[in-house]
């Protein structure tokens, strides 16, 4: 409150204190412009303590909050946040932000003192209460897998376990009670899939590792078990084309539509398709078909059915084939023999690039036939838009591209990097500008008395832009080996150097954007964002040992099961 004291009244204190007399007291002029003149000569005395206005702060704080204090006062302040005791932030301006960091801070409730004191001495004090909490991350789990058994679980860049959960369907926070003082840590997701055949079973434990920022909302692949696929039913009768050798020579997949059966005679071949009532698709020559197809566009036709709802039978005429309007020729480097394969999908409307994708054309090279030096890739009239993908290997290692017509690289790259795998810590040595992350996989495997089992774990931190060239090799949770419950998991330290993989993804240079395409699948990018090229090295002694696979079985192995029997990728 301001409180105006006249200067009459200061005259008066003098007055009195210089012991004056009654006389002189009564001798003070007392007209009425003398007293309109001493009414406008005021003091003013502020007694007011600044007003304090705080946003961003709240009753729980489990990530990295911005808090804003914003001050009102007539004079100067100097306002001071203390945490403990400690001079935490300070500001000589009527604004102060700061931020606060749950991570470095116990778990549990604490105050922050905030205290404001202007020019005059006015001083304002508050106590901001909270409950501390370490979000490590909220996790959107949009199906199960029925199949396997997961688990995700985090330890910090030094390699202390922070948690170990099992996913559920829909929204998981997930905390710990362990201080972090990096700003980012490691998540690992575990995946045990077990199969039973006769006498034998097979148990497959797959570990994959990426460093994370804390406390970011991510989302689990769609692995839906309640989708069944395409309802509609289709039987495509091709006349001309004969069935022989147990493999028809035109074939039809894609989204949403896929060749089930297929059967005829000598003089026509029968196709039952699945497929999504009246939505294109297209039957092309099938690489596997008992007329060998050489890839080149006068060799190739194809059809584009339209299905009607309700219609379970269409006939079609080879002669009524269309040929390719026009075709994209890629020249073929050299490679190991039987190594080579590629895909190509075609995209009608750009909008749909992920949606509604066209097997057109696929192929792969089979160790006993002649080295393919080039592919003439068809194009046809109705499409807008391919996504191509080729992989080879040489002298032992294996190379991948895919993009568009426009930007796929099928040169084998020059890129140069060093792994060093010690029995606590993955180095990388060097590293190649091009490349924009590395991955490391430890593997064993046992096949005994028709029992197979597989350790795999997958380190994918090694990203240009996250600072991390070194990481802990982390042991498995003893939550999952107990599960496990059996010897051969028991530990993850006799894990050896399986294959190092080099990635360049071209236009996505962050390596967050990376995880958010291929891992959390947080967005849908444009057709340009899916130039990728990997390079894949095995280490010579993983060729001499029995209780693995070689190079070439595994690189098979992994496609089939990205790409299934009618590749699909």
């Amino acid at each position: 409150m301001r409180h105006k004291l006249s200067l009459i009244s200061v005259l008066l204190i003098s007055f009195y204190s210089c012991e004056q007399t009654e006389d002189s007291i009564t001798n003070i002029p007392n007209n009425e412009d003398s007293t309109e003149d001493i009414k406008e000569d005021l003091v003013e005395v502020d007694e007011t303590a600044p007003v304090l206005t705080i946003t961003g702060f709240t009753d729980v704080i489990e990530t990295i909050s911005d808090v804003s204090i914003t001050i009102e006062d007539d004079s100067s302040v100097e306002t001071k946040v203390f945490y403990e005791g400690e001079e935490i932030a300070v500001s000589l301006d009527k604004q102060l932000n700061f931020a606060v960091n749950p991570y470095i801070l116990p778990v549990g409730d604490l105050d922050f003192e905030v205290i404001s004191i202007d020019d005059l001495g006015n001083e304002t004090t508050e106590i901001l209460t909270t409950e501390i909490k370490h979000l490590l991350m909220t996790y959107n789990q949009r199906s199960s897998e029925s199949y396997s058994t997961n688990w995700l679980f985090f330890n910090s860049l030094e390699g202390t376990e922070l948690a170990v959960v099992q996913p559920i369907i829909g929204e998981l926070k997930i905390y710990t009670d362990e201080i972090i003082l990096e700003d980012r840590i490691l998540y690992s997701y575990a995946r045990l899939e077990e199969f039973t055949y006769g006498s034998g079973s097979d148990r497959q434990l797959h570990i994959s590792t990426f460093a994370i920022n804390l406390g970011g909302t991510k989302v689990s692949p769609d692995l839906s078990t309640d989708y069944e696929g395409p309802e509609s039913i289709l039987e495509v009768t091709i006349n001309n084309v004969p069935f022989q050798n147990y493999s028809p020579d035109y074939t039809s997949s894609g989204s949403g539509y896929y060749t089930t059966e297929f059967e005829g005679d000598e003089t026509h071949t029968v196709l039952t398709i699945k497929h999504v009532a009246e939505n294109p698709i297209y039957v092309v020559p099938n690489y596997y078909g008992s007329t060998y197809f050489d890839g080149k566009k006068e060799n190739y036709k194809y059809a584009k059915l339209l299905p009607e709802s309700g219609n379970s039978s269409m006939e079609v005429d080879i002669n009524e084939f269309l040929q390719a309007e026009d075709n994209f020729k890629i020249d073929i480097p050299e490679h190991d023999a039987g190594t080579l394969f590629f895909y190509r999908k075609g995209i009608e409307n750009y909008e749909e690039f992920n949606e509604r994708l066209f097997n057109i054309y696929w192929m792969d090279e089979d160790e006993e036939q002649e080295l393919v030096t080039y592919l003439d890739l068809p194009k046809f009239s109705t499409m807008n838009e391919y996504k191509n993908e080729i992989g080879y290997s040489k002298d032992g290692v294996y190379y991948s591209s895919n993009g568009n017509d426009s930007s796929i690289e099928v040169d084998f790259p020059n890129w140069n990097s060093e792994i060093e795998v010690t029995e606590t810590e993955i180095k990388l040595i060097e590293n190649s500008p091009d490349v924009d992350y590395y991955a490391i996989s430890l593997d064993k495997r046992q096949f005994e008395n028709s029992e197979g089992r597989v350790f795999n774990w997958n380190y994918s931190v090694f990203g240009k832009d996250n600072g991390i060239r070194n990481v802990k090799r982390l042991a498995l949770p003893k939550l999952i080996s107990e599960e496990l419950n059996e010897a051969f998991f028991e530990t993850a330290d006799d894990l050896e150097l399986y294959r190092e993989v080099r990635y360049d993804y071209k236009d996505i240079e962050s390596y967050d954007e990376i995880l958010d395409l291929d891992v959390f699948h947080q967005f849908v990018p444009d057709a340009t964002l899916f130039l990728r090229s990997t390079n894949e090295i095995f280490p010579t002694s993983f060729s001499n040992k029995s209780t693995q696979l070689n190079k070439k079985a595994i690189i098979q192995d992994e496609k089939h099961q990205r790409f299934g029997v009618n590749p699909d990728f």
